[in-house]
């Protein structure tokens, strides 16, 4: 055969198996590109793979597989603790029936006696002692509707006589008894011989008081001797010793009732009464409003470059003069917070996105705060919203001191 019909016959043979790869390669790719019904709510996607410039990026996709290696967030992640206000509280609960008292404390130690009075009458009965310290209230109960104020109850019995307080301190010295009955004189002793006057010696010192001696009984009263002659006054001798005590002398007339003595300290507390039955459970609150729209966030971006300190962050890219980054507003709305994301976070002082609309900070103040070490961070107007006009334009102002590091920030309602 010749060889320029040889190689027109290979040349044919190639070209058609490069068709055929094509139409294999073309067959499943069609397949795979079928047209999906149109979501209205797509999925926020961020990118942790791809090339410097993308990564951290967020894209709204249908699905976060259509860019493979996206990781799907939320907007409770974006904006945690964001939430629709609390609906209002249902009335409370009538009140639960008083515990029963208290077991009654102790008696507390007694102490030191007093000195021992005058024995006196037995005095009237003490006033009943106060009623014990009331238990600490049993756990509330549920919540539940308000019920109509019930009548008062009975006063509960009274609780046991508490033990006898420590003595109270000593009572006033009651009034002197009368002077009992003089004894009868004893026998006087003989008068002995009058000596001679001495001269009058200096007196001596005053001698140590001897130890008391047992009181002696009370001898009789003798006949009352003749008067001797006054002698000269001797040196006043040393003391002697004291005498016995003499039987004590009939009872005295009782004196006055002393002074109540104060009252002792409380006891401690008695043991918790048991808890009282928990209330009805009160109706369920009204439902709160709709939370915010995912759709209703305005996204910023550093467009994968690394963020520098004073310049404004529009939505795809920074620059140092504002204009040439600030974000127009189609519909007036209102934002409350706003949620910021670094790849690298700084490890000395917080990376800060203060949000400006038509180039000047917002009244009030929404700053988003990325703390040291941190990747993400949070910010919030309080509780007045920012309200943006339609035809506003609005940027984030970067505060970033030392890291090196591109940045996103999402602001939402």
């Amino acid at each position: 055969m010749p060889r320029p019909l040889v190689r027109g016959a290979a040349s044919l043979a190639v070209l058609g198996l490069v068709f055929v790869a094509v139409l294999y390669v073309a067959g499943p790719a069609s397949a795979q590109r079928r047209p999906r019904a149109t979501n209205r709510n797509p999925m926020l996607c961020v990118e942790t793979r791809g090339n410097f410039f993308t990564l951290g990026d967020l894209n709204a996709l249908v699905s976060c597989r259509d860019k493979p290696g996206s990781i799907r967030i939320t907007f409770r992640q974006l904006f945690p603790g964001v939430r629709g206000p609390r609906g209002a509280r249902g009335p409370a609960g009538a009140r639960g029936p008083a515990g029963s008292a208290g077991a009654q404390g102790p008696a507390g130690a007694a102490g030191p006696a007093g000195a021992q009075g005058a024995q006196g009458p037995q005095g009237a009965q003490g006033a009943q002692g106060m009623q014990g310290i009331q238990g600490p209230t049993g756990a509330v109960g549920a919540t539940g509707a308000t019920g109509a104020e019930g009548a008062t109850g009975a006063t509960g019995a009274t609780g046991a006589t508490g033990a006898t307080g420590a003595a109270g301190p000593t009572g006033l010295t009651g009034a002197t008894g009368a002077t009992g009955a003089t004894g009868a004189t004893g026998a006087t002793g003989a008068t002995g011989t009058t000596g001679a006057a001495g001269a009058t010696g200096a007196t001596g010192p005053i001698g140590p008081t001897g130890p008391a001696g047992a009181t002696g009984a009370t001898g009789a009263t003798g006949a009352t001797g003749a008067t001797g002659p006054t002698g000269l006054t001797g040196p006043m001798g040393p003391t002697g010793p004291a005498g016995p005590t003499g039987a004590t002398g009939n009872a005295g007339p009782t004196g006055p009732t002393g002074l109540t003595g104060p009252t002792g300290p409380a006891g401690p507390t008695g043991a918790a009464g048991p808890t009282g039955a928990a209330g009805p459970t009160g109706p369920t609150g009204a439902i709160g409003p709709t939370g915010p729209d995912n759709t209703a966030q305005v996204f910023f971006s550093s467009a994968g470059q690394n963020l520098t300190n004073g310049n404004f962050l529009g939505s795809a890219g920074q620059s140092g003069t504002e204009a040439n980054v600030a974000q127009v507003l189609a519909l007036g709305t209102q934002y409350s917070s706003a949620a910021c994301f670094v790849a690298t976070p700084s490890t000395t002082t917080a990376i800060t996105f203060t949000l400006f609309v038509n180039g000047s900070p917002s009244v009030p103040a929404l700053v988003c705060t990325i703390q040291p070490n941190q990747n993400t961070g949070t910010g919030s107007s309080g509780s007045t919203p920012v309200t943006i006009s339609a035809t506003d334009k609005v940027d984030f102002q970067v505060a970033v001191a030392s890291a090196s590091t591109p940045g996103t920030v999402a602001l939402g309602p």
